[in-house]
């Protein structure tokens, strides 16, 4: 297990690169920290799994039994190093200054995901080639009638089987014991942080429904741009440039929020590069400020939810 520390040095040195960056880009960062110790304490749990009886033949169970291990930790050691990879080819896309690399980072960041799950299927494959070949040659396979305990073929709940993870009847990989304290939490935890991510986006979209950037100027010199996340303040001896425009270059969205009303947030806009965005779309005109590091577009004047503008400024 203390192979983990691999993947773990992986993911802690992309954190701290993204701290030294401009736009630290924290989501994708610590994506790869995250998921390793997600497999990390799958390991674990998988250690403590209790041996499946193939044959009569005590040697014949314990060789397949460590082979099943052996094999399956190694593979979740191998992806949590090629997922922090991963993680770190989406950082690289996200960060890329070069317009030109964007297609390739993108084909990379698609395609790469295929090699673990590849891997995934290749390991669980051999593992039942071999647990086929050794019963056959060993002569003395026992049968087990465990269909009581697989509710509806795929759910697996057997309150004396200890083992927190047991292999699929279908398909590949493995299945929760909900039979199991550990299990019941694993299963009934996912399905809570999937409602608390639901409601905390439901949350965050009405939000940016009933909320508008503001733009404020304080004490003559510092220039306030609040909205929830995606606040930011400058010194106005900062802007280089400001002008009036009617539209807003092309782009992606690195950090931020765009639905086809308004962008908000962090983007990478065509010819200009790193840009931060308060506005609503097709209203112009907008007002763009260069600063040394980026663009910021903000409104000029903020539309109203039933028609009319209000000021999008005070000081």
């Amino acid at each position: 297990m203390w192979l983990f520390a691999i993947p773990f040095a992986m993911s802690g040195a992309l954190v701290l690169w993204a701290g030294s960056m401009d736009f630290p880009f924290y989501g994708a960062a610590f994506g790869g920290l995250a998921l390793t110790a997600l497999l990390f304490v799958v390991a674990l749990l998988m250690r403590r799994t209790k041996g499946t009886v193939f044959s009569a033949n005590s040697e014949t169970n314990l060789v397949l039994n460590q082979a099943r291990r052996r094999a399956v930790s190694y593979l979740l050691l191998t992806v949590a190093m090629l997922e922090n990879a991963h993680f770190l080819f989406l950082y690289l896309l996200l960060a890329n200054d070069n317009e030109a690399m964007n297609g390739v980072w993108l084909a990379v960041v698609l395609l790469f995901p295929a090699i673990p799950v590849g891997l995934v299927i290749y390991v669980y494959r051999r593992i039942r080639i071999q647990e086929r070949e050794i019963i056959e040659n060993d002569g003395k396979a026992i049968r087990t009638d465990d269909d009581e305990y697989w509710a509806n073929g795929f759910t697996y709940h057997n309150p004396m089987d200890k083992s927190v993870f047991v292999p699929k009847r279908v398909g590949i990989g493995e299945t929760v014991n909900t039979g199991t304290l550990t299990g019941k939490l694993i299963v009934w935890g996912s399905v809570a942080l999937l409602a608390v991510v639901i409601a905390g986006v439901s949350f965050m979209l009405i939000r940016s429904e009933l909320t508008s950037p503001l733009l404020t100027v304080e004490s003559g010199r510092q220039i306030q741009i609040r909205y929830p996340m995606y606040s930011y303040s400058f010194d106005i001896g900062e802007i280089r440039e400001i002008t009036l425009v009617e539209s807003v270059p092309s782009g992606f969205k690195m950090n931020g929020e765009s639905t086809n009303r308004y962008a908000r947030g962090h983007f990478r806009l065509r010819e200009l590069g790193k840009a931060r965005l308060y506005i609503f779309k097709n209203n112009p005109p907008y007002i763009r400020m260069k600063l040394d590091d980026g663009y910021i577009f903000t409104m000029r004047r903020i539309p109203r939810r039933r028609g009319g503008f209000s000021s999008s400024s005070r000081g």
